[in-house]
C-alpha cells in the first residue's frame, strides 16, 4: 500500500485515554540492511484488542532513510482485504505514520504489523551497528461511539551496516514474504535447512536443471513425486473411519535440463546436511502448484506447499524428523516446504487410530506415520508370520490380528 503526504490525521483517531492490555504488543527485530542497499523492515504484532488504526514514529540516524516513490514512503499492512490509509510524514529523520480506516475497520489480524522498506547510504562503513527506535506508539480501538486511545512502550533496535548487495537474490526460510525482484531469470541464494538422510518436502521458488540440482544438494540426492493416496477401511463396508493409508510417492529423475520444477512440491532426500546454496540464471516462479490425486472412492487429496513462512491448516499432514504430524492449525511452517490436506480423509478428531505408511517405488520407507496409542502398541506380521515394524513392501499384513491389505 503506498504512504500517502502527511496530513492532520489525529482528529479522527484518538478521542479517549485508556491503558493497553500486557497482551497489546508489537516487535521489531535487530536488522542488517547492505551498505549502499536495503532491507524490509517488518514490524511485527500480537494484539488482545481489535485495534482500527495506528500511530507511530520512527526514528533513524543519518545516512539511514525509509525508500519512497514519487507519491511518498512506500509502506504495506500485513494480511489482506483491508481499506486502511496510510499518511506519512518526515521531520528531519524521524518518519511519522499514520494509518487509519475510514471505515472503523479492524486492522488485519496477523503477525506482522505492517513494513516498510529501510535504505542505507553507500558512505556508511560496513560493520557500524548504529541504533534506531520506534516511538509515540498510539493505537486506537472503537467502542460504541468513542475511539479509545491505547499506548504502547517504545521499541529500540539496532540496525547494522552489512556488506555490499552483491545482486543476488536472496530468498529465506524464516521470511514471511517473497524477496522484490524484477523479470523472470536471476542469480539466486537459497537459505533452506535439510537434515541428511532424511526424507524432507521441497518446493522451491526457482526451477533447477540437474546440474544445478545436483551441485545444490549433491549428485546422489534423492526426490520422489507424490503419486497418490489409498484408504484401507476393512471389511465392513458401513465403516467410514479409515483402518489405514498409504501414501504413494514414485522417484523422480533428473534428466539434462529436466530437473526440479519450480512451484511443484517434492519429497526430498540427502546424503549431506543442507543449510544454503547458490545458483545462477534460473527460472524464477512466486506461486505453488498443487499435485492433485484421488483415492479409489474419489475422495480428494493434494500435496501443497509454501514459498514464505505459514501456517499449516487444521488437520494439515506435514513431515518432520522423518515423521508425519497433525496440524493444529497453529502450526508454523518455515519456507519452501510442503505439507498434504487429504479432505476427509484424515481428521485427527475422529482417526486417532488411522495406521499410516509411506511408499516410494512400492517399498517401504523410515518415514514413520502419524503418532498414536494404536499404532504404537498393535503388533505388525507378514504373512509368513514374521514381526515387522511396519509393512515394507505393499501385500497383504496382520496388524492387530487383522488381515489388511496394503496396495
Amino acid at each position: 500500500m503506498k504512504g500517502k503526504r502527511f496530513y492532520s490525521a489525529l482528529a479522527m483517531l484518538l478521542i479517549c485515554m485508556a491503558s493497553a492490555n500486557a497482551t497489546d504488543v508489537i516487535t521489531m527485530s535487530d536488522v542488517t540492511v547492505p551498505k549502499g542497499g536495503e532491507v524490509d523492515l517488518e514490524i511485527g504484532s500480537s494484539f488482545e484488542t481489535t485495534f482500527i488504526a495506528f500511530q507511530l514514529d520512527i526514528e533513524l540516524a543519518e545516512g539511514l532513510t525509509l525508500k519512497e516513490d514519487e507519491d511518498g514512503v512506500l509502506a504495506e499492512l500485513g494480511g489482506t482485504g483491508t481499506n486502511h490509509t496510510f499518511s506519512i510524514g518526515k521531520e528531519g529523520n524521524t518518519y511519522t505514520l499514520v494509518c487509519a480506516s475510514m471505515t472503523n475497520r479492524a486492522l488485519p489480524a496477523g503477525d506482522v504489523l505492517m513494513s516498510v522498506t529501510l535504505q542505507a547510504d553507500a558512505s556508511l562503513e560496513t560493520g557500524t551497528v548504529i541504533p534506531a527506535a520506534i516511538k509515540n506508539i498510539v493505537f486506537s480501538e472503537k467502542q460504541d461511539d468513542n475511539q479509545i486511545k491505547h499506548t504502547l512502550d517504545n521499541i529500540a533496535f539496532n540496525i547494522t551496516i552489512g556488506e555490499p548487495d552483491d545482486g543476488r537474490i536472496k530468498f529465506d526460510e524464516t521470511a514471511k514474504k517473497l524477496p522484490k525482484y524484477t523479470g523472470t531469470k536471476g542469480d539466486v541464494t537459497m537459505k533452506r535447512t535439510i537434515t541428511a538422510d532424511t526424507w524432507s518436502t521441497l518446493v522451491l521458488p526457482f526451477t533447477l536443471t540437474k546440474a544445478k540440482a545436483e551441485a545444490a544438494f549433491g549428485s546422489d540426492v534423492q526426490l520422489a513425486e507424490f503419486t497418490g493416496f489409498e484408504v484401507d477401511y476393512g471389511d465392513d463396508e458401513e465403516n467410514v473411519v479409515p483402518l489405514g493409508i498409504t501414501i504413494n510417492f514414485t522417484t523422480f529423475t533428473m534428466t539434462g535440463k529436466k530437473g526440479i520444477t519450480g512451484g511443484k512440491p517434492f519429497i526430498i532426500k540427502t546424503s549431506k546436511d543442507i543449510s544454503s546454496f547458490e545458483a545462477d540464471d534460473v527460472t524464477l516462479v512466486s506461486t505453488v502448484t498443487d499435485v492433485e490425486k484421488s483415492d479409489e472412492f474419489d475422495t480428494g487429496g493434494k500435496f501443497t506447499g509454501s514459498l514464505v513462512k505459514t501456517t499449516v491448516p487444521e488437520d494439515g499432514l506435514f513431515l518432520n524428523s522423518n515423521k508425519f504430524w497433525y496440524s493444529t492449525g497453529n502450526t508454523n511452517i518455515k519456507a519452501f516446504r510442503g505439507w498434504f490436506e487429504l479432505g476427509a480423509v484424515l481428521d485427527k478428531a475422529t482417526d486417532f487410530g488411522v495406521k499410516m505408511y509411506v511408499f516410494v517405488d512400492d517399498e517401504g520407507t523410515h518415514i514413520e506415520g502419524i503418532d498414536n496409542e494404536q499404532q504404537a502398541t498393535d503388533n505388525v506380521y507378514d504373512l509368513s508370520g514374521r514381526k515387522v515394524s511396519k509393512p515394507q513392501h505393499k501385500g497383504v499384513y496382520i496388524v492387530g490380528g487383522k488381515k489388511i491389505l496394503f496396495k
